[in-house]
């Protein structure tokens, strides 16, 4: 009999002691003998940052884990089978007895296939052969890693984890073919049906244990933007880690207030309300020879925002924690949003996300359990930080702004687009392109893949007009 035991973990990137220590704590559970254990790549580097294996320091840090965890096997007497990042590419190592060596599966093995990063990748079809499938769980910097390891036979899955979290495949081989069976840790995710919902809340969770945050704060504004955000960190931490700030202008209306306090009090958070009149109003005191005789423009409108950044930063610096950023891809894209003030933070969930997605997952979160103000989700978003401000004043249309980057990135043209007549696509492309400069200042967020993503860096320039 041939047995195989398959370690999905949710390692970190750099931490070569610590992930290999997470492999031995699931393999602790299960008998050494005849057994062979593995894990899917990326489980002893990490995820991401792989480019640092090639620096001195770091290597020699990975071999001494190797050695010290070599020699725990002498020890336990289990027999490793690990993929190991060797110049770009995943070479396997065999690590028993006090000893790692290069190791070739055997031809009666099931092939070992690491699967893309996400459950709605195109890949997700079980191989027609024998085969473990996956990839590590977690998250880790901008990568989401689905995990959901599997093992399939003639394109039939026998048995498989449950994504994210992570888990233990058990695999043999007996006179009457394969058998497996699965032993998943208790989940600790919500039971929202929509996956990108739960690989959000699984890349709040990491991002935050990972950056050895207390907790994370973020400002609530009472738009839907802000209250997906408060749900997912809620969804990942805890409504003790999180703890959310209302900044309200001379423009902030009462519903505004009322949907913000509403939605904290159901989350069971921590709200405070902080007006920022009296500070706006210092600042366009110590600004009165610059500003008179002119009129209202976005100067005042960033003022206010850049107040509002200044205020939460020093509410997460003050409590170690860690200040979540609500924008969406939408916004970031066009660059409707202020450096410095709501474009702050260590970390922005909804980077990926376009507006209709941000609605989608609302509703995903309100149909397990209905804690988002239906208000929320039917009024026109606004940034008020004018009178009568909505985001429609200065965007085109949401909608519009996703059709067209998403054909533009993906194609490289906008030559075929459909459902946008060519001076709004025109108009757009502009206006992203423009704002390459805040991108290249921007904070990351986690990747779902599900549409090119904006990239961070300024790939087109800083300063390239339309």
């Amino acid at each position: 009999m041939q047995k195989i035991i398959y370690c999905q973990t949710a390692p970190q990137t750099g931490a070569f002691s610590a992930n290999l220590a997470r492999l031995s704590r699931l393999a602790s559970a299960f008998e050494a003998k005849d057994a062979v254990f593995t894990a899917p790549a990326g489980a002893l580097e990490g995820g991401t940052g792989h480019d640092a294996l090639a620096w001195e320091d770091v290597s020699t840090r990975r071999d001494e884990a190797l050695c010290a965890f070599a020699e725990e096997t002498k020890k336990d007497g289990r027999r490793w089978v690990l993929p190991i990042l060797r110049e770009g590419a995943f070479d396997w190592v065999e690590i028993s007895g006090g000893e790692a060596r290069s190791f070739t599966p055997p031809s009666d093995w099931p092939a070992l296939r690491t699967t893309s990063v996400l459950p709605w990748s195109p890949d997700v079809r079980p191989a027609q052969g024998t085969a473990l499938e996956g990839s590590i769980a977690g998250a880790e910097d901008r990568i989401v890693f689905a995990g959901g390891g599997r093992f399939a036979e003639k394109g039939r899955v026998l048995a498989e984890l449950t994504p994210w979290e992570e888990g233990v495949l058990l695999v043999e081989r007996t006179n009457e073919g394969w058998r497996a069976s699965a032993k998943s840790v208790p989940t600790t995710l919500p039971p929202v049906r929509d996956p990108r919902y739960l690989a959000l809340v699984t890349a709040v969770r990491s991002y935050a244990e990972k950056s050895r945050a207390s907790g994370v704060v973020l400002g609530l504004s009472g738009g839907v933007d802000s209250a997906l955000v408060l749900s997912l960190a809620v969804d990942a931490l805890g409504a003790e880690r999180v703890r959310t700030v209302m900044l309200p202008t001379d423009f902030t209306s009462s519903d505004s207030l009322e949907d913000a306090r509403t939605l904290a009090e159901t989350l069971g958070v921590r709200h405070d309300v902080l007006p920022i009149r009296s500070l706006f109003e210092n600042v366009r005191e110590a600004l009165a020879s610059e500003l008179a005789g002119r009129p209202w423009d976005v100067t005042e409108e960033n003022i206010q925002a850049r107040l509002r950044g200044l205020l939460l930063m020093a509410y997460a610096n003050k409590n170690g924690a860690l200040l979540l950023c609500t924008s969406n891809k939408g916004e970031a894209a066009m660059g409707y949003g202020t450096l410095y003030g709501d474009l702050t933070g260590g970390f922005a969930p909804l980077i990926d996300l376009w507006k209709r997605e941000v609605y989608e997952l609302c509703r995903a979160r309100n149909a397990w359990r209905p804690d988002i103000p239906e208000r929320i989700l039917t009024r026109a978003p606004s940034a008020e930080l004018r009178p009568g401000q909505k985001d429609s004043d200065s965007l085109p249309d949401y909608d519009l702004i996703e059709k067209t980057l998403t054909h533009y990135l993906a194609k490289k043209t906008l030559r075929d687009l459909e459902g946008v007549d060519a001076e709004t696509a025109r108009e757009i492309v502009g206006r992203f392109t423009f704002n390459n400069f805040k991108r290249a200042q921007g904070i990351p967020g986690p990747i779902l893949g599900l549409s090119p993503a904006l990239s961070l860096a300024a790939d087109w320039g800083l300063t390239r007009g339309c």
